[in-house]
């Protein structure tokens, strides 16, 4: 009998105003060579929230009050799919939730770091940036495949 359990990732869409569009920040992983959005593991009893401020605040060492979490996931979408262990038989989630960098001094910050950039909704869906670095083909997959970002966006 195969083992259960259910896993839940939530994506943080990190994201800045300019003029009349967002910009989502990626994190370049230079193991895999490509831009990519965080990935977070929810806790069995965490909440949504409290896993993105907790996430957010050290993935980009920035304070707690620099962003704000929106209340409700922008999409949830269960199961997206089995376990990769053959030996389990796990229910998968997937819950994308923005989250706004609110001062500007922390969007300065984040835009001089190397391994952050601002990202366009075109760059994050094509899966790949204006100067031809790749985007993480899963997260662009998941971003067209249930219309997250729209290009135009």
């Amino acid at each position: 009998m195969a083992n259960m359990a259910r896993i839940v990732y939530v994506v943080p869409l990190i994201r800045r105003t300019e003029l009349d569009s967002f910009r989502w920040l990626g994190i370049w992983q230079s193991e895999k060579d490509h831009w990519d959005l965080p990935v977070c593991r929810k806790l069995e009893e965490e909440s949504v929230q409290t896993l993105l401020k907790r996430e957010v605040a050290w993935r980009l060492n920035i304070e707690r009050n620099e962003f704000l979490v929106a209340r409700m996931s922008q999409l949830h979408v269960n199961p997206i799919g089995a376990s990769a262990n053959p030996d389990r038989d796990d229910e998968v989630e997937l819950i994308f939730n923005s989250v706004d960098v609110v001062r500007q001094t922390t969007i300065d910050v984040l835009s001089a770091a190397p391994d952050f950039r601002w990202l366009t909704a075109a760059e994050l869906c094509a899966g790949n940036t204006e100067d031809q670095q790749t985007v993480n083909p899963r997260i662009s997959q998941w971003l067209n495949r249930w219309h997250v970002i729209q290009p135009w966006q």
